[in-house]
């Protein structure tokens, strides 16, 4: 009878052994956890709003630099003064131009920005008044064109007076003081009130609005909205007899 064969204990029996050497099967690895995902969205979501803090401070400060002149600095500076009016106010204007109909012109008693006194018309001298507004985009296109005019001798034996009206601290290219620096205005200077009583008492209804007087005291001329050289020249000779 033939012996039988020793199996090793706890062995299956008939499994063959594991041949030696093979490599050993490793457990593959876990997914990223849920956690992990979230710190990426995470950084990912701080990144962003970095962003767009920055680009909601470049925005503000580019609208704040857009309602603000450049201009010399304005402490000490009024950009309000107290005005008084004497004389019947002017009628208002029919069109963008006519000849004041020789009315009288009211006389204000104004102030500079710095608080100097001035008196509008001046005295005895043909005088030329531009009424304009800071934020008002026509005035940004005639007031230098009135500064270039000057410059070239336009005003020659003329007063020429920038009265600063209807003021708004909320409207773009404040404060009118630095404004006018800004485009190097070479006239006079006077701040109207809060009620703009100065441009009431001369019948203004847009702008820019620009009023001219003879030595009499006497409206010869007025224009309003954006004007030439030539209006320019046409109020001085209405106003002189040039």
């Amino acid at each position: 009878m033939a012996a039988n064969k020793s199996r090793k204990p706890g062995s299956p029996q008939g499994a063959s052994a594991k041949p030696s050497g093979s490599p050993t099967k490793r457990a593959a690895a876990p997914p990223p956890s849920s956690g992990t995902s979230g710190v990426v969205w995470l950084v990912v979501g701080t990144v962003l709003a970095v962003i767009a803090a920055v680009v909601l401070v470049v925005v503000f400060t580019g609208d704040e630099e857009k309602n603000s002149a450049n201009g010399d600095d304005v402490a000490g500076l009024e950009q309000f003064q107290p005005v008084e009016v004497t004389g019947a106010p002017l009628e208002p204007m029919s069109g963008p131009q006519d000849d004041g109909g020789d009315a009288a012109a009211p006389v204000a008693d104004g102030r500079s920005f710095d608080g100097t006194a001035e008196r509008v018309p001046a005295e005895g001298e043909p005088t030329m008044i531009a009424f304009g507004a800071h934020w008002c985009p026509h005035c940004q296109v005639t007031f230098p064109v009135i500064v270039d005019w000057m410059a070239d001798g336009g005003a020659e034996a003329v007063d020429v007076v920038a009265v600063a009206t209807s003021t708004n601290a909320d409207r773009p290219n404040y404060p009118p003081s630095a404004w006018l620096s800004d485009i190097a205005w070479d006239g006079r200077e006077v701040a109207d009130d809060e009620a703009a009583t100065m441009a009431s008492a001369y019948g203004l209804q847009s702008f820019p609005y620009l009023v001219f007087v003879d030595a009499d005291g006497d409206v010869q001329y007025r224009l309003s909205g954006e004007v030439d050289t030539e209006q320019l020249d046409a109020g001085v000779a209405a106003i002189t007899g040039g």
